[in-house]
C-alpha cells in the first residue's frame, strides 16, 4: 500500500453461495434460478430456470491458474466452490484479505446473479434482487466502514425500483448495480427513465454497471460469440454504447 494513500477497490464481489438461491426455489419452484453442474468441465453454473445457463461460478474464484494449460484451466473450473477463500463468506476473514491485498475498503458487486438481469419473469428478478440486497447488506454490516455494497435493481418497474433503492439505502447500500445495457426498445436515453435518475440523484445513490449484467443477452450485441475469451472482451463494447448514450443524452 502506498504511504498515506487511501486505496479502495471499486470492483470487488460477493459470490453467492449455492444455499443463497433456496428461498427462490420455495417461491417459484422449477422456474427459480438455481445452481447446477450441467458440464463437469465448466463447473457450477446458474440455471436461470428457463432453460438457459449463466456464466460459470468458478471464474469468480480463480487465482494462480495457468490458463494456457487446458487441463489446469478445466481443473480449476471443476473445483467450483472448493476454490473459495474463507473471506468469501466470513467477514472477519474478508478483512484479513483486505490487508493482504493492501486495500482500505471495497465497493461490492454481485457475481452469480449477473444473468438474473436477463430473466423475463419480472417477479423472479425482483425477488432475487431483494434477496441479494438483504444478504449482502447483512454481510457488510460487520464492517460498515470497509465494505460498501451496491444494490441490484431492475429498471422495468420504476416505481418498485425506486422503493427498492430507498430500502437498500436504509440498509447501508451506497449505490446501485443497474443493467449494463438497456432493452433495445427502451434505451437509457428515453425520458421514461427520468424519474428514476432523479430519485437516485436525490438519494445520492451512484449508478454502476458491470459487464454481463445487460437487460438482454450478449451485451446488446449480436448473438453470443462461441469463444468465452472473445465473449468477455466483447462485453465491454456493449457497455461503451451505454455510456455513450448516457453522456450524449444528458443523463450524466
Amino acid at each position: 500500500m502506498l504511504d498515506n494513500k487511501l486505496c479502495i477497490s471499486a470492483d470487488s464481489h460477493m459470490v453467492e453461495s449455492a444455499e443463497f438461491f433456496e428461498p427462490l426455489k420455495d417461491m417459484f419452484g422449477d422456474k427459480a434460478p438455481h445452481m447446477v453442474i450441467a458440464d463437469p468441465d465448466r463447473g457450477p453454473q446458474l440455471d436461470l430456470g428457463n432453460g438457459k445457463l449463466g456464466i460459470g461460478l468458478s471464474g469468480f474464484f480463480q487465482t494462480n491458474v495457468d490458463f494456457l494449460n487446458e487441463e489446469a484451466r478445466k481443473a480449476s473450473l471443476r473445483a467450483g466452490y472448493d476454490l473459495a477463500r474463507p473471506g468469501c463468506y466470513d467477514v472477519g476473514e474478508r478483512l484479513k484479505d483486505l490487508v493482504l491485498d493492501g486495500l482500505d475498503a471495497e465497493v461490492i458487486y454481485p457475481s452469480v446473479i449477473f444473468n438474473v438481469y436477463q430473466i423475463d419473469n419480472l417477479d423472479i428478478v425482483k425477488a432475487a434482487f431483494r434477496l441479494y440486497n438483504d444478504w449482502v447488506a447483512d454481510f457488510c454490516k460487520g464492517a460498515p466502514n470497509k465494505l460498501f455494497p451496491l444494490a441490484s435493481v431492475q429498471l422495468f418497474d420504476l416505481d418498485e425500483a425506486i422503493r427498492e433503492m430507498e430500502r437498500s439505502k436504509s440498509m447501508g447500500h451506497v449505490g446501485l448495480s443497474i443493467a449494463a445495457t438497456a432493452p433495445p426498445d427502451r434505451l437509457y436515453t428515453d425520458p421514461w427513465y427520468d424519474k428514476f435518475w432523479a430519485a437516485a440523484d436525490d438519494l445520492e445513490m451512484s449508478l454502476n454497471m458491470h459487464i454481463f449484467t445487460g437487460a438482454t443477452d450478449s451485451h446488446g450485441l449480436a448473438p453470443r460469440h462461441p469463444s468465452s475469451r472473445a465473449n468477455g472482451a466483447l462485453s465491454f463494447a456493449g457497455m461503451a454504447m451505454t455510456v455513450a448514450d448516457l453522456i450524449q443524452s444528458g443523463v450524466c
